[in-house]
C-alpha cells in the first residue's frame, strides 16, 4: 500500500495561491515558491505560473540575490524571445543556421524553454521591460549574444520594441501596466487581446524623459481597454483631451490619481470626463496644484466619492474645490498644503462634514512643514465632528486649550474614534507673569482629559513636543496603564530636538506592558 500523499494540480495551486493572497511578506513568499519549484515536477508546473505572474514583484526584490534573480529573469526572456521568433521562421519555411530573428542570435542553439512563461504574466512595468532590454546588451558575452552590424546604432530601441512585441503576443490577460513612454502599444500584434481586460494603468514619465506617446496611445487604449478600475497619471501637466476620452470609455472606473510638477488651470476636458464617470468613481488623489474653478469643479458631482486625498495645493485652491461640494458618502479626507499659512480656516472643511452623512471615518489636514500660527473656526471644527461624524476614528487635529471643552466632548461622543494625530498650537501667553505654571496646566488638562474621556484610544501621535516634557509623559503613562488598553505612542519634532529622554520612556513602558512595541519615533506616511 502506497503511504504517500498524492496533491491533484488543482489543489496545489490552490493552495501556493492562498499562500501568496494571505502572506504580508512578499519576497518571503517568492522564496517559498522557488523553493517548490525544486521539489518536483508537480511543483514546479503549478509554482512557475504564480511567481511568473509578476516576476519583478518590487517586494521579492529584496533579496540579497536580486541582482542573480533579474539576470535569471533577463535569459528566461531571452530565451522565450528568441525560441518564438525561431518558430516564425519555421511557419515562413526560412532555414537558418542561426536562431536569429535579424537583430541579435545565439552563438550557440537554443533550448527551448520549458515553459510560456510570459503568457503567465499579469503585472508589465516599463522599467522593468527597459531593464531586460539594457541587460541584455550589457551582458552580451555572458549571455552569448551576437549584435547584428545594420541594427548596432539603433539596437536598443529595435530591441525593445521586439520585446514589447513578444508581450503583446504571449500575454493573455495583463492586469496592471506601466505604460511605455516611447512605444505605443496599442498598435502592436495582440495588444487587443493582451489589454481587454487590463485592471489598472500607469503613465509615469521622469522628469529626464520626453512625453511623447503616451498621449497618443491614450486614443488607441480607448478602443482596447473598457474594464480599467484604476488610473494613475504623473505627470499631467495640460488637458489632455484623449485621456479624458480613455476615462469616459470605462465601464467601471473606480480611482484615479493626477500627478503635476506644474500650476495647471482649466481641466475642462478631464473635469468633464470624471463628472460623467461619477457614478462608479470612489476615491480620487490629486498632487500638485492643480486649479478648479467653482464652474468646473468636478468634485460637485462625485456623490459615491469615497476618498479624496489633496497634497501640494495651496489654501485658496483647496476652498474653490471643497467649498461648494457635496460629498454624502465620504469616508477618508486628506489634505496636505503646499504653502505656509499664518492663518488658516477650516470653515470649508467644517461645511464639508455636514455633507457627509455620517460616513466619515478618517481626515488629516496638514499645513505644510509646520502648524499655522492661527486657526481659524476651530471651535465650529470640532462641532462638526461631533454633530455629522459619528463613525470617525482616526482625526488629526490642531490643538489649543481653550478648546479643551469642545476637546472633552469629542472624546465622550466618538465612540470609534482610536486613533489621534496632535499638533499643539503655540500661544502667546505674554500677559501671564508664569509662562512655565500656566504652561504646566495647559498639559495636564490634556493628558487627564485623554485619560479620562477617551473610550477605545489606543493611538496616539504626538507631533512637536515644546508643551510636553519627560516628566509629564512619565506622568501620562502612568496614568495609561490604569486604563488596560495597550497604546502604540509615537512623537517626532519639527525642530531638530533631541529625542532620547522621550525615546527611553517610551521604552520603558514598552517593557512594562502600556505602550505597544510599535511606539516610539514617528515617520509620517502619506496616502500618495
Amino acid at each position: 500500500m502506497n503511504s504517500g500523499i498524492q496533491l491533484y494540480p488543482d489543489c496545489l495551486r490552490r493552495i501556493f495561491e492562498h499562500i501568496v493572497d494571505s502572506s504580508e511578506y512578499l519576497h518571503t513568499t517568492h522564496k517559498i515558491l522557488y523553493s517548490c519549484i525544486l521539489v518536483n515536477k508537480l511543483f514546479c508546473e503549478n509554482a512557475i505560473p504564480i511567481l511568473w505572474r509578476n516576476p519583478w514583484n518590487p517586494n521579492s526584490n529584496k533579496s540579497k540575490n536580486n541582482t542573480y534573480k533579474k539576470f535569471s529573469i533577463t535569459k528566461t526572456i531571452l530565451s522565450c524571445l528568441l525560441h518564438h521568433y525561431h518558430q516564425e521562421q519555421q511557419q515562413q519555411q526560412q532555414q537558418d543556421k542561426e536562431d536569429t530573428f535579424g537583430i541579435i542570435c545565439l552563438k550557440n542553439s537554443i533550448k527551448e524553454p520549458l515553459f510560456d512563461y510570459l503568457s503567465y504574466c499579469r503585472y508589465i512595468d516599463y522599467q522593468d521591460i527597459e531593464k531586460v532590454t539594457k541587460m541584455l546588451i550589457e551582458k552580451k558575452i555572458e549571455l552569448n549574444i551576437i549584435i547584428n552590424k545594420k541594427h548596432k546604432d539603433n539596437i536598443e530601441y529595435i530591441l525593445l520594441k521586439n520585446i514589447w512585441e513578444l508581450f503583446m503576443k504571449k500575454c493573455n490577460n495583463i492586469e496592471f501596466l506601466n505604460l511605455p513612454y516611447n512605444i505605443n502599444i496599442s498598435i502592436l500584434s495582440g495588444s487587443r487581446q493582451c489589454l481587454k481586460w487590463l485592471n489598472e494603468l500607469e503613465c509615469k514619465v521622469d522628469k529626464e524623459m520626453k512625453y511623447l506617446n503616451q498621449s497618443t496611445s491614450f486614443i488607441g487604449l480607448t478602443k482596447i481597454c473598457h474594464n480599467l478600475s484604476k488610473i494613475i497619471i504623473k505627470p499631467l501637466d495640460k488637458d489632455d483631451e484623449n485621456l479624458a476620452t480613455l476615462i469616459k470609455a470605462q465601464n467601471n472606473l473606480k480611482e484615479i490619481n493626477l500627478f503635476t510638477n506644474q500650476h495647471v488651470e482649466n481641466l475642462t476636458f478631464i473635469s468633464q470626463a470624471l463628472s460623467i464617470k461619477a457614478n462608479s468613481i470612489e476615491k480620487i488623489s490629486l498632487r500638485g496644484n492643480f486649479y478648479f474653478s467653482f464652474q468646473n469643479s468636478f468634485l460637485s458631482f462625485l456623490y459615491n466619492l469615497k476618498q479624496l486625498n489633496i497634497k501640494f495645493a495651496t489654501f485658496d485652491n483647496i476652498n474653490y474645490l471643497l467649498n461648494l461640494t457635496i460629498l454624502p458618502n465620504l469616508e477618508f479626507l486628506s489634505i496636505q498644503l503646499n504653502y505656509y499659512s499664518f492663518d488658516l480656516s477650516l470653515d470649508c472643511y467644517s461645511k464639508l462634514f455636514s455633507t457627509t452623512k455620517g460616513h466619515l471615518q478618517k481626515f488629516e489636514i496638514i499645513n505644510a512643514t509646520r502648524p499655522p500660527s492661527r486657526i481659524i473656526g476651530l471651535k465650529l471644527f470640532f462641532q462638526s465632528i461631533i454633530n455629522y461624524c459619528p463613525l470617525i476614528n482616526h482625526i488629526r487635529i490642531w490643538y489649543i486649550n481653550e478648546f479643551l471643552y469642545d476637546f472633552k466632548q469629542l472624546l465622550i461622543n466618538s465612540d470609534y474614534l482610536n486613533s489621534i494625530e496632535f499638533d499643539f498650537l503655540k500661544v502667546h501667553l505674554s500677559d501671564i507673569h508664569d509662562y512655565d505654571t500656566e504652561r504646566k496646566l495647559q498639559t495636564k488638562s490634556l493628558l487627564d482629559a485623554l485619560v479620562d474621556y477617551s473610550i477605545n484610544l489606543n493611538h496616539l501621535y504626538f507631533n512637536s513636543l515644546w508643551w510636553l516634557l519627560p516628566l509629564e509623559l512619565t506622568y501620562f503613562l502612568d496614568l495609561w496603564k490604569g486604563k488596560n488598553i495597550k497604546l502604540t505612542l509615537k512623537i517626532k519634532d519639527n525642530v531638530k530636538k533631541n529625542l532620547d529622554s522621550y525615546l527611553i520612556i517610551i521604552d520603558k513602558f514598552i517593557k512594562d506592558d502600556v505602550l505597544t512595541n510599535d511606539s516610539g519615533k514617528w515617520i509620517k506616511e502619506f496616502p500618495f
